[in-house]
């Protein structure tokens, strides 16, 4: 007799211990995302205090410079052309331009491309929904 073309009853039960522990898994998968998700939250509320909060000393710190360099350009603007071209002069204008070019930068947006983990699709069912025979039985 030929061998006919399916699964046999030991395939059958492999199947359906692979869809059980599949079932299992994903919902240990699932149950870990929400963890993770959860404490990835309460991390990105701990973050975000401290980015705003630094972002908004950066912001204080850079109205400071300008304001420095402001005061102190229209004292140099102020004094004669004579001391702006002497060595003073030149050395109080680079001094300045220090204050006036000083790089504070804001810390960028840790989240932007940042997203929670979503749960796959459970691939038991895909495994539970092929036939178990070919149509027709051969």
């Amino acid at each position: 007799m030929p061998k006919t073309i399916g699964l046999s009853a030991d395939d059958s039960k492999r199947r359906d211990g692979y869809v059980s522990e599949l079932q299992e898994l994903h919902g240990k998968l699932v149950d870990a995302i929400a963890v993770y998700n959860a404490a990835l939250a309460v991390a990105r509320g701990e973050l975000m205090l401290a980015y705003n909060a630094y972002n908004s000393t950066v912001n204080e710190a850079k109205g400071f410079a300008d304001d420095i360099a402001s005061v102190n350009q229209e004292i140099y603007d102020e004094r004669s052309e004579k001391w702006q071209e002497s060595e003073k002069g030149e050395a109080a204008k680079e001094w300045i331009d220090e204050w006036e070019s000083a790089e504070l930068e804001e810390f960028e947006d840790p989240f932007a491309d940042e997203e929670e983990l979503e749960a796959p699709d459970c691939v038991s069912e895909k495994l539970e929904a092929l036939n178990v025979e070919p149509e027709g039985s051969y």
